[in-house]
């Protein structure tokens, strides 16, 4: 889900699940084309993973920070395309 915060901030947010986990996946900016994973996809993300996380008296659990930077290469990678849902 792509969004944009109050202050102009663009954000990605999705949940991956497995069969037995959900995790949330957050990240900056907004992922386009090819980059953007649909439903049913297999992926692979990348990140710093928080079991908790604050943000003013917002709690996050179990998420995934898969923003880039220049020293870490976070992120989403596509493995295999699950079907023409979501597109």
């Amino acid at each position: 889900r792509e969004r944009t915060s109050r202050r102009g901030n663009k954000y990605t947010s999705l949940k991956i699940s497995s069969a037995k986990k959900t995790l949330n996946v957050y990240l900056r900016g907004h992922l386009t084309g090819s980059k953007k994973p649909a439903l049913k996809d297999t992926v692979e993300v990348t990140g710093l993973f928080r079991k908790e996380k604050k943000v003013g008296e917002v709690v996050f659990k179990n998420e995934i920070e898969a923003t880039k930077t220049p020293k870490k290469p976070y992120g989403i990678k596509i493995l295999k395309r699950g079907g023409s849902e979501g597109r």
